[in-house]
């Protein structure tokens, strides 16, 4: 039997016969790659240069030392029982790969079936507010959101007990204008429609007097009773305050029955919001202020809101015509707070100078009753009504002088309801003569109106 021949590289396992390879040819493993010569090298042939004595020999012969004195190939070959250990190592190795990747995908799984974290702290440097930590047991609901709208620009659900909160901001567009109470008012309510039946709505009084630092003003701090289209009842809270130009608004709402135990999460709640006090440099821009003269005789009237504006010639001429007593005639025009271009709500002012003198109070009241009778006609006579409770309306941000006494009248026309009136009346005696001012409006206005009729009529003056 011909002796077979392993592969000299140690952790090669091939093994050859070498009865069919000649004698001294270089043989590469099939396995490995490895390069060897098999048996004594050929006589090499003559060099035709001298060899400088200590010169290493070159060729082929030079890869391979000469083996010790009658040893095989055999004997120099370590024992094969030593690609053992060398398996164990690869397949131990090979164990440790499959366990770290099946170790890394049970992670990736498991860390896909977690929520995602939220940020701890929230900034929103655009309206002033940091959101230091959601409570426990709230998370962030989109669909609210998006349900709610302007000008609520966060909301939250918390699952057990059932329970909502939502967050708004709101800026003027007129740089250093505050917001105004109606506005903040229409905004704050804007949801209600949105979750509950308005005809169940009950709202009284909050008994919370700040947020956010700021005082909540009368009617902008309510609790709340309400019936959702599905029949459920919640109770919640209302708040809105004002800080340097913007609007801040808070709802939250739970089962009636949750209540009582809820109060305290959503004050909790309601204390993570701050202002970043990042508007140092914001200021009040006031409006500009207008006085309007007369032309039969010398007085004086101011607009602080400058909202009034004079008629065009034509139309104020054509007015006179009619009315003989007719000296001046303003009007002003609020268009809708979200649509620029929509039809505003209007209100008109008339200066009348009669040649009466005594009480100018009086005088001017009952020349105005008799204006709006007039006016009526048939479907009246309308019914007076002096108002004494507090004047409705937005605050008028610039004070002028406001030293006449002025009349406050609610019309109530039994057959045209449409024709009621809020009128608001002052008189002035200047030259021996009577100035009336009249400012009117439809009485279901008077939440837009009466403020500002009460400013410029007072300020009527010589």
């Amino acid at each position: 039997m011909n002796p077979m021949l392993k592969c000299p590289n140690p952790s090669c396992p091939y093994v050859f016969d070498p009865t069919h390879v000649p004698v001294g040819v270089i043989l590469s493993c099939p396995r490995c790659a490895m390069q060897f010569q098999l048996g004594p090298a050929p006589p090499a042939p003559a060099s035709s240069h001298p060899t400088t004595p200590g010169t290493p020999p070159s060729g082929p012969s030079a890869a391979a030392p000469p083996s010790p004195s009658g040893a095989a190939w055999e004997d120099l070959l370590p024992p094969r029982g030593s690609n053992r250990f060398q398996a164990i190592i690869l397949a131990t190795i090979a164990i440790v790969l499959m366990s770290g990747t099946a170790l890394a995908v049970i992670f990736m799984i498991t860390r896909r079936s977690e929520p995602p974290s939220q940020p701890t702290v929230t900034r929103l440097p655009d309206i002033n507010i940091v959101l230091h930590e959601l409570p426990t047991g709230w998370q962030r609901d989109e669909e609210l959101r998006a349900k709610l709208a302007g000008p609520y620009i966060l909301a939250f659900r918390h699952e057990k007990p059932e329970a909502y909160v939502a967050f708004g901001a709101w800026e003027p567009k007129e740089k250093g204008r505050l917001p105004r109470p109606s506005e903040m008012r229409a905004d704050l309510e804007s949801a209600f429609p949105k979750l509950f039946d308005v005809q169940t709505i009950d709202k009284q009084p909050s008994t919370e007097t700040a947020w956010l630092g700021q005082a909540i003003a009368s009617g902008m701090g309510n609790t709340f009773r309400a019936q959702s289209p599905d029949g459920l009842i919640w109770r919640g809270e209302a708040y809105a305050v004002a800080y340097k130009g913007l609007a801040y608004y808070w709802l939250s709402w739970c089962g009636e029955n949750d209540y009582d135990a809820m109060q305290s999460r959503f004050a909790e709640f309601r204390g993570q919001f701050h202002l970043l006090d990042g508007r140092k440099n914001w200021k009040e821009t006031r409006p500009n202020v207008t006085h309007y003269k007369g032309e039969q005789i010398p007085y004086t009237l101011t607009d602080a809101d400058d909202r009034w504006r004079p008629l065009a010639a034509w139309e104020l001429q054509m007015f006179k015509e009619a009315e003989g007593d007719l000296d001046l005639r303003l009007r002003i025009a609020i268009p809708p707070r979200n649509d620029p271009k929509g039809q505003p709500v209007t209100a008109e002012l008339s200066v009348y100078v009669v040649d009466t003198a005594g009480d100018p109070m009086q005088i001017a009241r009952q020349y105005v009753e008799k204006l709006e009778t007039t006016r009526v006609g048939s479907a009246g006579p309308p019914i007076f009504q002096e108002l004494i409770d507090e004047v409705q309306g937005d605050p008028i941000p610039t004070d002028v002088p406001s030293s006449t006494q002025v009349v406050r009248l609610a019309t109530n026309v039994k057959d045209a309801q449409s024709a009621n009136r809020l009128i608001v009346v002052s008189g002035l005696t200047v030259e021996n003569k009577t100035v009336v001012v009249v400012c009117w409006c439809p009485l279901n206005e008077r939440s837009i109106f009466e403020k500002r009729f009460v400013q410029i009529a007072s300020s009527l003056r010589p």
